[in-house]
């Protein structure tokens, strides 16, 4: 028995294989032919080349008819173990998926009610590899439906621009359509130069490919293909001065170039943080950045008590004790006459 590790499971089968499966049940009687069709003999050949090529048979499965579908099938695992009985079409869906591989060896089950007949007959048929046995070899070799192609999107042009502009010259025709004989859409750096170059006029029709037909508009209104547009000019006179300055090109008033001091910062980094520091926020420049006193001992005292609110209350007493001081000055002035200060 160690010699033919196949013949075990059908001596002394593992408590977790499964059981066998219950005899199929008998088949149902065929049908009753259909009395002919109305006609005679010519009918009757045509109603039935019409079945023929209806696919009167057998539905196939996945390569499969529903006679080898429904056949039962087992299998080796990895362990020297035969698996099964499983479908032929459950066994094709497995090897479709990549969870078994075609190598695999399989044999047809014989389904007998007497566990030793059983084994008699399994001992007699031979494993072969699953791509090697009918009906897997057939359906394997089937050709296979191929999946529908991508749709055609436009191609990517030299600058990385994905063309998607459409025009409608002189003759009213539409120019960039996507069709078999004509031009691909065109790119909008494409336009802007033909719009430049006076080869489109100001009033020529043109539209995105993701836009209906109606919605073609001037090329004069679209200001990505060069249309004027508002700007503000360098010696910032709105946009009479960004129209005054425009070229041809694209209707576009010049900008200034702007200088290196605008965007400079003058500074120097911390040696203890390794932080840059701009000038008007170092040193004491930064406590007054804050809005803080400079000196730690003030920055102490504020963060305690109101700093502000104290001078003023010791103002106000300073001012009351003068007050009272000066009072009293006034009375020690006057001079003793006649018996009284006067």
């Amino acid at each position: 028995m160690e010699q033919w590790p196949e013949l075990a499971p059908y001596v002394v089968r593992d408590d977790d294989a499964p059981p066998l499966p219950a005899p199929l049940p008998a088949p149902l009687p065929a049908p009753p032919p259909a009395p002919p069709p109305p006609g005679g003999d010519t009918a009757a050949a045509a109603a039935g080349e019409a079945a023929g090529a209806g696919g009167g048979g057998e539905e196939p499965r996945g390569g499969l008819s529903a006679h080898e579908a429904s056949s039962l099938w087992e299998y080796w695992d990895d362990r020297g173990r035969v698996q099964g009985p499983f479908s032929a079409e459950k066994l094709l869906g497995w090897l479709k998926a990549g969870h078994i591989k075609a190598s695999r060896m399989v044999r047809r089950s014989v389904l007998l009610s007497d566990p030793n007949e059983a084994a008699a007959a399994h001992a007699g048929g031979s494993f072969t590899p699953l791509r090697e046995t009918e009906p897997f070899a057939a359906a394997l070799a089937a050709p296979r439906a191929l999946p529908a192609p991508p749709p055609v999107l436009p191609s990517l042009d030299r600058g990385g621009e994905v063309p998607m502009w459409l025009y409608v010259d002189v003759t009213g025709a539409e120019q960039g359509t996507l069709h078999p004989r004509s031009e691909s859409p065109f790119t909008a750096a494409a336009m802007q130069r033909w719009r430049a170059a006076a080869m489109l006029p100001p009033e020529t029709k043109v539209r995105h490919v993701s836009e209906a037909k109606e919605a073609a508009r001037p090329i004069s209104s679209v200001p990505l293909l060069g249309a004027r547009r508002p700007l503000v000019g360098p010696s910032g006179g709105g946009a009479a001065a960004a129209d005054g300055g425009a070229g041809a090109a694209g209707g576009t008033a010049p900008l200034q170039r702007p200088a290196f001091e605008e965007y400079s910062v003058e500074g120097h980094f911390n040696g203890a943080t390794g932080r840059f520091e701009a000038a008007h926020r170092a040193g004491d420049n930064y406590w007054d950045f804050k809005g803080l006193a400079r000196t730690g001992g003030e920055r102490m005292m504020a963060h305690y008590f109101d700093h502000d609110k104290w001078q003023e209350e010791a103002a106000e007493r300073k001012r009351k004790a003068e007050a009272q001081a000066g009072g009293r000055r006034k009375k020690s002035n006057k001079v003793f006459k006649d018996g009284r200060y006067v």
